[in-house]
């Protein structure tokens, strides 16, 4: 099992093929603790960081937060 450490805005493939977004981090006393996953087809779960490093997943491909500062580099 890999663990990835989860990064806003980057999709991930799990063992199956399907695909997961990290929407949002949330932290608790400094400590990453949950981590808000949107699946392609829109539905979203939240999730403790012991689940996230269960959940074996690989990251697919990364998304810059803000496209259009990206289109201006």
């Amino acid at each position: 099992m890999t663990t990835q450490k989860p990064i806003v805005n980057a999709w991930y493939v799990n063992q199956t093929g399907k695909l997961v977004k990290v929407r949002m981090l949330d932290y608790e006393a400094g400590n990453l603790a949950k981590v808000l996953i949107e699946y392609l087809e829109g539905n979203t779960i939240l999730v403790g960081i012991n689940d996230w490093n269960k959940l074996d997943l690989h990251i697919h491909a990364w998304m810059p937060m803000d496209s259009k500062s990206a289109k201006e580099i």
